[in-house]
């Protein structure tokens, strides 16, 4: 019998990533591998996904009681899994994978990183002891390879793809309800966001944006919504009422069902400085939306700026609304990037691809692991 893959995660909410270790669970189990899941605290909006993907699922913390790092009892339940790999997957649970590979000296760990966030001391410790790291971006595999990191154990997957689009036919529908129900009409221009609401994302300095843009422009029929949930999303209404703009600006908070919101808009915009590589643009462009973003570590891997969208300089500030005005006044210009960028994303992000370079690699890891014992 096959020895589990056990996949280490803090808590599942609705990140990218937390998506990623559960279509990795899924594939793995289709594969015919023994997929676990083990979890840090209990919680998060997709608690309920191992259930009903039948992937077993144990958990440390009884309760959570909000310290991310606490994972009690965390080597006693590995060694009784008695996994045959562990990946880490996540900021938190990266910061033990170094750690776990001193203790299970027979066990390979892969690390991983998938952020755009900076990373922590913990984490440059452990994947110095690990025995691979699977980035999600060539960006961070050259980044990690100046900082002195051995190429060869860098290994590169792109995001999969997490949520498949709507058929046009049923987009259509969707695009039409939705703008009914928020009493738009259907030449309104929607820009659409989707992303945790936090400091790196800086939503603050895209209604600042949009909010100028609209004072440069104010001939246009337009909407910004916000698809997401989080610390900063507060002041982001707080800022929106003082500017005048809430019959303009909609915070729709966490959504299960996106696909809607990307069949109803026009445009996703992004003006994000976190992100390695954004789930948020590649599930836009799958849906047919030219997207209007900042060109920061693999964001330019995963559009064709000029292409599927424009990817400007990360210190930009009046061309963002210079190129905001321009995307508005095209239509069918937009409507062509929208076409193509569903080319790329289907293409370049495919979940069935990905995946298997994924497996691909965890198993060429384990066996060079086992073989060279």
């Amino acid at each position: 019998m096959k020895a589990p893959i056990l996949i280490i995660q803090d808590q599942l909410r609705n990140g990218g990533t937390e998506r990623q270790s559960l279509l990795l669970a899924a594939a793995l189990k289709v594969l015919g591998e023994d997929a676990r899941l083990l979890l840090f605290s209990p919680g998060g909006r997709l608690a309920d996904e191992p259930e009903q993907l039948g992937i077993p699922c144990r958990i440390l913390q009884k309760r959570d009681i909000h310290l991310p790092l606490w994972a009690p009892g965390l080597l006693r339940v590995v060694r009784e899994i008695q996994p045959g790999i562990i990946i880490c997957m996540g900021r938190t649970a990266n910061c033990y994978a170094g750690w776990l590979q001193d203790r299970l000296a027979r066990i390979p760990v892969v690390g991983s990183l998938r952020t755009g966030k900076s990373i922590l001391p913990l984490q440059r410790a452990s994947w110095k002891k690990v025995v691979a790291l699977f980035v999600n971006c060539h960006w961070w595999k050259a980044e990690l390879t100046r900082r002195g990191l051995d190429p060869q154990r860098v290994y590169v997957h792109h995001n999969p793809l997490s949520r498949m689009p709507t058929p046009a036919a049923g987009q259509q529908v969707m695009r039409e309800d939705l703008r009914n129900e928020r009493g738009i009409g259907q030449s309104a221009r929607v820009f659409l966001n989707v992303a945790t609401f936090r400091g790196g994302k800086r939503h603050l300095q895209l209604i600042d944006q949009v909010a100028r843009w609209h004072g440069e422009h104010p001939g246009h029929d337009w909407q910004l919504w916000f698809v997401g949930e989080g610390r900063s999303k507060v002041a982001c209404e707080r800022r929106v009422r003082s500017l005048g703009l809430s019959e303009r600006i909609w915070f729709a908070g966490y959504q299960h069902h996106v696909n809607a919101f990307y069949a109803a808009a026009d445009i996703a915009v992004s003006y994000s400085v976190e992100d390695a590589l954004p789930n948020f643009l590649i599930e836009a462009q799958a849906n047919r939306l030219p997207v209007l973003a900042l060109d920061y570590r693999g964001v330019a891997e995963c559009v064709y700026s000029g292409r599927s969208g424009w990817i400007l300089p990360a210190d930009a500030d009046g061309s963002y609304r210079d190129k905001l005005e321009e995307m508005v006044c095209d239509p069918e210009g937009c409507r062509k990037m929208g076409a193509e960028g569903a080319e790329l994303a289907l293409a370049r992000f495919n979940p069935d691809q990905q995946l298997q370079a994924w497996i691909r690699d965890l198993r060429k890891v384990r066996d060079r692991f086992h073989c060279c014992r």
